[in-house]
């Protein structure tokens, strides 16, 4: 009886060790479950905090603003649709158009606060002695290029094509910049050009009532 109360005893601790070592391991993965658990939740919470934050924290100011604005005279409209790979539909323009002598016009805008919505380009020509803007319909208030900004801030180029007016002097190209809803942002005038009485448009500068630029 000695001897087996004597082995009885000699494997007791190493029973209590394994049950101990199994609470252990248990409460372990118990503990980094937890961790695990708490980690996850606020890393949920920051992705949602900052999906917050960019639906509504503040817009930046909206504005808009020419940077540079360059003209390059002489140039036929086949010329434009070739160089800048424009697409026209098959007979929207005549032979005659086609070979019309005009300009290219190259400017840089900045807008700010437009993301995903269009600005609109608009031009007018102007009598450079007179500062009155021309009368003829087709170099007055000409809507030009649609720009969508694909940021808050963003800054990029774009160029459009005018015709010359058919008088000799010297004329200028106003540009606008225009918001979505039509309001102006900015405005730039062009550098001094030469009409081209062979190729141009004929027309009569003329003040026009109420305007005043």
């Amino acid at each position: 009886m000695k001897l087996m109360r004597k082995e009885h005893h000699a494997h007791k601790p190493k029973q209590q060790t394994r049950w101990w070592f199994l609470a252990w391991k248990k409460r372990a993965v118990r503990i980094w479950t937890a961790i695990i658990g708490i980690v996850t939740g606020i890393g949920t919470v920051i992705g949602v905090g900052l999906q917050l934050w960019s639906c509504f924290k503040p817009s930046p100011a909206s504005s808009g603003r020419f940077t540079s604005c360059l003209i390059e005279p002489h140039v036929t409209l086949r010329d434009y649709l070739d160089e800048y790979k424009v697409k026209a539909e098959p007979g929207h323009y005549s032979a005659k158009q086609l070979e019309e002598e005009g300009m290219m016009v190259i400017f840089r805008v900045k807008i700010v606060g437009y993301r995903g919505r269009p600005c609109r380009l608009k031009w007018s020509m102007y009598d450079a002695e007179s500062c009155s803007k021309l009368s003829d319909p087709l170099l007055m208030n000409k809507k030009g290029n649609e720009l969508v900004p694909d940021t808050d801030d963003d800054e990029g180029s774009s160029e459009t094509w005018m015709p010359l007016p058919q008088s000799t002097g010297k004329y200028f190209a106003r540009l606008e910049l225009l918001g979505d809803h039509g309001s102006r942002l900015d405005s730039k005038d062009s550098d001094a050009f030469e009409g081209s009485p062979q190729t141009g448009f004929k027309v009569k500068p003329q003040k026009l009532k109420g305007d005043t630029q």
